[in-house]
């Protein structure tokens, strides 16, 4: 349960500061 909560967050991350580096 905890797992499921913070692999969204982390790929949400990483995807929300690869589109911060890209722009």
């Amino acid at each position: 349960m905890y797992v499921m909560l913070m692999l969204p967050m982390t790929v949400y991350r990483i995807v929300l500061g690869h589109g911060v580096v890209v722009l």
